[in-house]
């Protein structure tokens, strides 16, 4: 609904409290906003929930988004507002943060409108480069952002610091199952605008805004979330790379050909949970009994996937086998 909620719990016995006459402590443990919700039942199983963090610095653009329900969490620059435009309505967040002095409304105005995500704003200062950098480094223990691609990429630094910053402030804990930072361009793949993603209907339907009739809903066969939450990033990201596309379409192919191969794959994964989404729960805390079973039942089931795979002769399907 585009609200936040706060989440108090009881800190104390209650019967020491009651001993003292008084009431039980209660403290602040979370706040759940739309973009950092973990809930299944408050989720789409096959998209991800993305919030995200916009910075402008001198003449370039920074973007850093995650999704705190798979702890997926990437960074990039963008050189003109149509380009961080394009990307942002790939992403189709849930919610934005800005920096307080963020000054082109007319922007925040889209996202609310066109893609009625909350837009929230932070200190400036929350995305100052030493700042944001020195969350980052603390968060990821290490000493240095070379490792993450990131290094020379000041701008992204800024937003995904910040965006660090908003996570701790929101969960109240160490956000431990975000173990990296994916540094990518948007040169990496074909760009795709916003209106071109709109009216080629990829993934949303024009007259309502569901998958009804669009492309994803036509091609995607995937048994598990996390198969679906792929093929949609698949669709908005065009490769470009002929060695990529290349290395795709064989994989493709062999599994195509292999009609047996296919069948016992789909068959082992489709008993397959949505494991990010579980290991994500388990990390922050709102596990339950019936989600450590499932990723007990679903990691029982990698071995022998490992193994269908073993005799595969695509280069995607051997790293598969070896990952």
């Amino acid at each position: 609904a585009g609200n936040k909620v706060a989440i108090l719990e009881q800190v104390e016995d209650a019967k020491k409290a009651k001993e003292e006459s008084r009431l039980v402590k209660r403290d602040l443990v979370r706040i759940v906003t739309p973009g950092t919700l973990t809930d299944p039942k408050a989720l789409d199983q096959k998209l991800n929930n993305y919030l995200v963090a916009i910075y402008v610095l001198k003449d370039k653009y920074g973007l850093a988004s995650v999704d705190l329900s798979t702890g997926e969490f990437a960074v990039t620059e963008l050189e003109n507002l149509p380009k961080l435009w394009a990307e942002i309505h790939r992403l189709s967040p849930k919610e934005c943060l800005f920096s307080e002095g963020f000054g082109d409304k007319e922007m925040l105005d889209q996202i609310r409108v066109e893609l009625k995500a909350v837009v929230d704003f932070l200190p400036d200062w929350r995305f100052a480069f030493e700042t944001a950098k020195s969350e980052l480094l603390q968060h990821f223990k290490t000493l240095s952002l070379d490792g993450f691609g990131c290094e020379h990429l000041p701008a992204a630094i800024c937003a995904a610091g910040a965006l660090i910053y908003y996570l701790y402030e929101t969960q109240k804990q160490e956000v431990k199952h975000i173990l990296s930072l994916h540094t990518y361009t948007i040169s990496d793949f074909m760009l795709l605008d916003a209106d071109t993603q709109r009216n080629l209907e990829l993934t949303t339907s024009i007259r309502d805004g569901s998958s009804k009739g669009t492309l994803l809903e036509v091609i995607d066969e995937t048994v598990t979330p996390m198969g679906g939450r792929k093929l949609h990033q698949c669709i908005l990201q065009p490769l470009l790379q002929p060695a990529e596309i290349n290395a795709r379409m064989n994989a493709v192919d062999e599994l195509k050909n292999r009609i047996g191969l296919q069948e016992e794959l789909r068959e082992r994964l489709s008993k397959v949970y949505d494991m990010e989404r579980l290991i994500s729960r388990i990390s922050l805390g709102s596990a339950n009994a019936r989600d450590l079973l499932a990723l007990k039942d679903s990691l029982r089931l990698l071995p022998g996937i490992k193994e269908q795979l073993q005799d595969c002769e695509s280069s995607l399907l051997q790293t598969l086998d070896e990952s």
